[in-house]
């Protein structure tokens, strides 16, 4: 039955016709605020659940939206916001320095 409605809707020209479209309609397009300085805006997420290596099953990834260059700094699991925290300042802090503003970490 379900092969004879489909057909029937593919062929019939009322079917057709009042097809919706399974989506919203889009919107405005709005622009990007323009970054000012490499680092100053950045999103962080996590690889999770990988196959142990040298005790690592963890992936932070912390990623420059300007430049889109990236880091992925291994993790042990369970990790903590500590060592979190530690290791974003020991491989990006140390290289990149802080942002200006506090507003600038995004989680994605």
């Amino acid at each position: 039955m379900h092969k004879d409605v489909e057909e029937m809707v593919s062929i019939s020209e009322v079917g057709q016709r009042n097809k919706y479209l399974a989506m919203s309609l889009g919107g405005l397009l709005q622009p990007l605020a323009l970054l000012g300085r490499v680092w100053e805006d950045i999103s962080m997420d996590f690889i999770d659940w990988l196959s142990r290596s040298e005790g690592f099953t963890v992936i932070l990834v912390v990623v420059n939206r300007l430049s889109k260059y990236a880091h992925f700094i291994p993790l042990r699991h369970p990790y903590t916001v500590v060592t979190i925290i530690s290791a974003f300042i020991r491989e990006v802090v140390r290289l990149h320095g802080l942002g200006t503003r506090g507003d600038n970490i995004r989680q994605g």
